[in-house]
């Protein structure tokens, strides 16, 4: 029996399901969630995507993420494989890691983005202990919206899109978050105390960081507003881009073990990957007939240079701007 067609849409909103095969734990330890974030962190950072909210459980993980224009499938064949590769490596095994393809519904309006936030919000409640106190459990974005930084690295997450529902000022509007969590689990809402809350009180309370109160007007944008980033650059364009901003001719580029370009092949296929809706495969015709796990390195490691290397902070920032780049936005 066929599969359906996944429905997608560039501008959409994804609640994502991922579960083990009948046969495992998806995650069997602290181990094993953390590294589930940091593919998570790499490919929403690769294809540009936005996630709003996430909860990682021992089956299966729930994930609220805005497409941006991206292809929903490859970020999460990305991820998927990842953390499949990883897990039959660690537990020395073989064989299917989830259960299927991943499942993915579209959220469609303000009020169902809260109400899908919220439930994966409230993933933990049957986990002793966290019924009444779902935003302690660690592996969850929740901490991060009551003003919190967990035990994991949750700077990637986007808070503000959804808080903006509940208003601009960043204490309030916090409280006023929690608050619908938790009403959904049929707690009344004169039942939280700010004070019960050490991540918003200690916001509250902490005068010296005053200024980081008040939200970034381009923050606070409703993202739907926006210009949706295309994927439809031709590579070529990317190459030309690069040549021309440092200054190197395209047959030296296209040198398939040139050390004088290597750092600027990588940032182009980091590009390509994002901006070209391509995978390594079609990649390889452009950039030098490489094999994919050599493509697959090379986009790592753009991604690494352009976050890290303060020469390259703002090639994207510049390609985006550039004329090369209007046709996609």
């Amino acid at each position: 029996m066929c599969r359906m067609k996944r429905k997608k849409d560039g501008l959409a909103y994804y609640h994502i399901i991922v579960r083990g095969s009948s046969e495992i734990t998806l995650f069997r330890s602290k181990e094993d969630k953390a590294q589930f974030l940091k593919y998570l962190k790499k490919y929403k950072e690769l294809f540009d995507v936005y996630i709003l909210s996430f909860c990682i459980m021992d089956t299966h993980a729930h994930l609220l993420i805005y497409s941006n224009g991206a292809d929903i499938s490859k970020v999460m064949h990305g991820i998927n494989l990842s953390y499949a590769m990883y897990y039959n490596r660690t537990y020395n095994r073989h064989g299917h890691v989830f259960s299927d393809r991943f499942k993915s519904k579209i959220i469609y309006g303000q009020g169902a983005i809260k109400r899908v936030s919220a439930y994966i919000h409230n993933n933990p409640k049957d986990i002793k202990g966290f019924r009444d106190h779902v935003e302690s459990y660690e592996y969850s974005s929740m901490k991060e919206y009551c003003g919190g930084n967990s035990k994991i690295e949750n700077s990637f997450i986007n808070i503000y899109i959804i808080l903006n529902y509940f208003g601009k000022d960043p204490i309030k509007s916090r409280i006023e978050h929690l608050a619908y969590v938790k009403a959904r689990l049929g707690l009344k809402i004169d039942d939280i105390d700010i004070n019960d809350i050490n991540d918003i009180k200690n916001i509250n309370e902490d005068k010296s960081h005053g200024e980081n109160l008040q939200w970034e007007k381009d923050v606070w944008e409703y993202i739907s507003g926006t210009k949706i980033i295309k994927r439809v650059v031709h590579p070529d364009k990317i190459i030309e881009f690069l040549c021309e901003k440092f200054h190197i001719f395209k047959d030296d580029f296209l040198i398939k073990y040139s050390r004088k370009v290597s750092e600027y092949r990588a940032i182009a296929v980091f590009l390509m990957r994002r901006y070209c809706d391509m995978n390594f495969k079609d990649i390889s015709y452009v950039i030098g007939n490489l094999t994919l796990a050599s493509l697959s390195s090379l986009c790592s490691k753009g991604q690494i240079i352009i976050s890290k290397n303060e020469e390259y902070k703002d090639v994207i920032k510049e390609f985006l701007n550039s004329n090369i780049a209007a046709e996609i936005s």
